[in-house]
């Protein structure tokens, strides 16, 4: 499924309980979306996997209204994909 900036997604959390996002960032090629969750007024990551349905499309495309966030997420894309890693255990020999 596409989402886009704007959309009004439903979200389960790790309580299984069903809360109410604005997506703010999509990052291109990954499985997650920067949202901010009407419920608890705070921003989040939520992996594709998480949401439940798209509540409205286009719900609010100019969120925030003020330009007091900088959502230029290359920075943290970047990251992303240099510092994920999967700890391991076993030697190489």
């Amino acid at each position: 499924m596409s989402y886009q900036k704007g959309d009004l997604v439903l979200i389960k959390n790790l309580d299984n309980n069903n809360v109410t996002c604005v997506v703010v960032g999509c990052f291109s090629g990954s499985d997650y979306l920067y949202c901010y969750c009407i419920e608890t007024g705070l921003y989040r990551l939520v992996y594709h996997k998480d949401v439940v349905c798209v509540l409205c499309y286009n719900f609010d495309p100019k969120f925030p209204e003020d330009g007091m966030f900088d959502l230029d997420y290359s920075f943290y894309s970047a990251c992303y994909e240099a510092y994920q890693y999967w700890p391991s255990y076993i030697s190489d020999d």
